[in-house]
């Protein structure tokens, strides 16, 4: 681990004493070893063989330094590194994160890190993601006051306790598939303005705490051991509750969610929706792989149903349908229950006639459209409170894009300007330099440089002009005009 800074004199001495005598009295078995391990290594050396990392050797490669998470982001300034992403990279702890005080969102799933430190100077940060790590409990967040996204999930965490009394601004929050046994309201109370909650794949038998989250809008309770479903009428704003894969055969607590739109109920104890009371925006009901045989009143129960799963239950008669007739029904899925048989296709056409605003059964459509139309349009359905919060999250993440971009922009005009002036200070015309062909030639060069006509030889060819032959041609010139112009 590195020292803190600013350790006395004295505090240092007494912590080299102590490590020299921690020297000398080891005992003569880690000396040995300590021998052994060095005079294995040689060899491996002197062999060619890849010398085998020690522990303390990998956990330094497991960790990250200031200039790499600079490499990683692409910058040069720690105050413009916005997101740090070092997703699966092994790493054994949270990096150091000091002089990166303007990160907004850190990813360092998957990896194996046990514990959360370091995050003292993050108080920018909004989202953070430590999924698939071995953490066993919640610290270290007392300073990130603005945190809106906590993924925790695939974690060995057994309790809450205090770890999220710092952070009020909390939004997202994942801890599905850890170790959970219960869950208390003064662990979660505190995060006024959570809205998403998954808390799926744990060993809770009891979320009577989820009423006092009265901002929440969707809640995934599923694969746990609850028997009854505790009064939630305090979360008059949720939307969306999936408490699949349970024991749950009360379904009482339901009463008063004036606003959810869709609740999973598949694989629990569930006999009837008599205790429910009226839901009156409910659009989507799954309750598949229960103990079902009525659906008396299901109309008045939930007069916005418009997808209903009542698969492998047991509905004995397809008149027990007949409560759906005046539903505004879309989608509806039976297989399972005594009054199906697959080989007997004429169900669809008797359900579609019973309720005739059906217009998909068991996966089929039963809306052909005419060949001028082409394919029909598919279902549109409202947005989950996840997937609204999605796009809240991607507008944050285009927003951070666009700074970027922006930044990348003025920096590419910057050097254009730079480049622009560079070629603007030089000359219009390239300096005037003399080469051998420049120069003026000599008389004899001039006299050599007159070109000939090309003598045919006896082939009939022309050859190339020689320098050999213009000096005899202009010899014997010379030597014809003193014979002949002189004697005249």
């Amino acid at each position: 681990m590195f020292a803190r800074a600013g350790l006395s004199g004295s505090a240092t001495n007494v912590r080299n004493t102590s490590v020299n005598s921690n020297k000398k009295a080891r005992p003569k078995s880690d000396t040995t070893a300590t021998t052994s391990r060095t005079t294995r290594t040689k060899k491996q050396q002197q062999q060619g063989k890849p010398v085998e990392k020690q522990s303390d050797e990998v956990e330094d490669e497991c960790s990250v330094t200031p200039a790499q998470i600079l490499e990683n982001a692409q910058e040069k300034d720690c105050n413009k590194v916005f997101e740090i992403n070092f997703h699966a990279q092994k790493l054994k702890k949270i990096p150091n994160l000091k002089q990166f005080t303007k990160v907004r969102i850190l990813d360092l799933s998957c990896n194996a890190i046990p514990n959360i430190t370091g995050l003292e100077t993050s108080s920018e940060l909004k989202e953070l993601k430590l999924y698939s790590n071995k953490i066993e409990e919640i610290t270290g967040m007392e300073r990130l006051k603005e945190l809106q996204v906590l993924l925790l999930q695939h974690n060995r965490i057994k309790t809450i306790g205090k770890g999220l009394q710092s952070v009020r601004k909390l939004k997202i929050l994942r801890l599905d598939s850890n170790l959970l046994s219960s869950i208390d309201h003064r662990e979660i109370g505190c995060c006024g303005q959570l809205a998403v909650l998954d808390i799926s794949n744990n060993r809770l038998t009891d979320i009577s705490a989820i009423n006092s989250l009265t901002t929440l809008e969707e809640l995934d309770a599923a694969a746990n051991q609850l028997t009854k479903i505790p009064v939630v009428s305090r979360c008059r704003h949720l939307q969306e509750l999936d408490l699949s894969r349970n024991q749950i055969h009360d379904l009482s607590g339901l009463q008063g969610l004036v606003n959810l739109n869709i609740l999973h109920l598949e694989n629990n104890q569930v006999t009837s929706f008599n205790s429910v009371g009226k839901l009156r925006n409910l659009q989507e009901l799954y309750v598949s792989h229960n103990r079902v045989s009525s659906l008396k009143d299901i109309n008045q129960q939930f007069p916005s149903l418009e997808v209903l799963n009542v698969c492998h239950n047991l509905i004995a008669s397809l008149d027990d349908f007949s409560p759906l007739t005046e539903s505004s029904l879309i989608e509806l899925s039976v297989l399972g229950n005594p009054c199906i048989r697959i080989e007997d296709a004429g169900y669809h056409q008797q359900l579609h006639k019973m309720i005739p605003s059906l217009e998909m059964i068991d996966g089929i459509s039963l809306k052909r459209p005419p060949s001028s139309c082409g394919k029909a349009k598919p279902l549109m359905r409202p947005l989950s409170a996840s997937q609204v919060l999605s796009s809240r999250q991607v507008e944050e993440q285009l927003k951070a894009a666009i700074f970027e971009q922006t930044s990348f922009e003025e920096s590419i005009a910057k050097r254009y300007s730079s480049m622009k002036d560079l070629i603007d200070s030089l000359p219009a015309q390239l300096p005037k330099t003399l080469t051998l062909f420049d120069q003026e030639p000599a008389f004899d060069q001039d006299v050599e440089s007159i070109s000939s006509p090309e003598r045919p030889d006896t082939a009939g060819e022309s050859r190339p002009v020689s320098r050999c032959s213009n000096r005899s041609r202009i010899a014997q010139a010379k030597a014809f005009a003193l014979e002949h112009f002189n004697s005249s």
